[in-house]
Formats: structure tokens, C-alpha cells, sequence
């Protein structure tokens, strides 16, 4: 029996059309990621992993 492990992926890019290739394959079921404003960016300088866990 194969190991089968679900995985999430993030992609990134400056233009939405860039990502058009996504949508119309087979690989997966891609979605776009919810906006969060009140969250601060991860840096390398500072992450405070408890706030982000509640």
C-alpha cells in the first residue's frame, strides 16, 4: 500500500493570470487564501508563534 500524506500549498505571484494554469488543472483543488488584516507578517526578526495558534 503507497503512503499517501495530504499536503497544502501556497503560490505567489504578482499577476493573477500568472496562476490561470492552476485553475484549469488537474493537480489539485486550488482556491484562493483568505485576506487577514489584523494579522501582522511573519518576519525573521520576530514571530511570535502563540498568537498565531489562538
Amino acid at each position: 500500500m503507497p503512503l499517501v500524506v495530504d499536503t497544502d500549498w501556497v503560490v505567489m505571484a504578482k499577476q493573477p493570470e500568472t496562476l490561470e494554469p492552476l485553475n484549469v488543472s488537474l493537480l489539485g483543488s486550488w482556491q484562493k487564501m483568505p485576506l487577514y488584516f489584523d494579522m501582522s507578517p511573519w518576519t525573521d526578526d520576530f514571530t511570535n508563534i502563540v498568537k498565531i495558534w489562538k
